[in-house]
């Protein structure tokens, strides 16, 4: 009868600065394990497929903040209030990008002015109330970006 060999997988997370945990992989995937905390090691798909097993509640929640921390060797859960700098965070990332869009939409009105101008054509935008408008954009962007440093 042929003995089946079962392979013990470990588990290895990555934490941030907070201890909050933002990557788990098992040791069948890792051949590098720089920057990695061993935590566990078992059988099964929870271990083998660590990333999207071992956690219960997955790596990260439907805001996009991380579900778990490392405290004293243990993967506990996050509270609601711990997350909430990182979504503060999130948000003003995501509407960081929404900002710098809408100044890239209207960079080819900036340019189309200054063609019209350089021509002595009537420019097709009002160029005051555009460069108010994205300076707007840009004071914002300025603003948002502090609060990520």
């Amino acid at each position: 009868m042929d003995e089946f060999l079962i392979d013990n997988y470990k588990v290895y997370i990555r934490l941030n600065e907070d201890s909050a945990i933002t990557d788990v992989n098992s040791s069948a995937f890792l051949s590098d394990l720089a920057g990695y905390i061993e935590i566990d090691e078992g059988m099964g798909d929870k271990y083998h497929h660590a990333q999207g097993n071992y956690l219960e509640k997955g790596l990260i929640d439907e805001n996009g903040c991380y579900n778990y921390k490392l405290v004293d060797g243990a993967v506990i859960e996050r509270a609601t209030e711990e997350k909430q700098a990182e979504l503060i965070l999130i948000q003003n990332m995501r509407e960081i990008a929404v900002l710098k869009e809408q100044l890239t939409e209207t960079d080819y009105k900036i340019i189309k002015c200054s063609e019209y101008q350089l021509t002595g054509l009537e420019m097709p935008y009002d160029i005051a109330v555009l460069h108010t408008e994205r300076q707007t954009l840009r004071d914002r962007i300025n603003e948002l970006e502090i609060t990520l440093s």
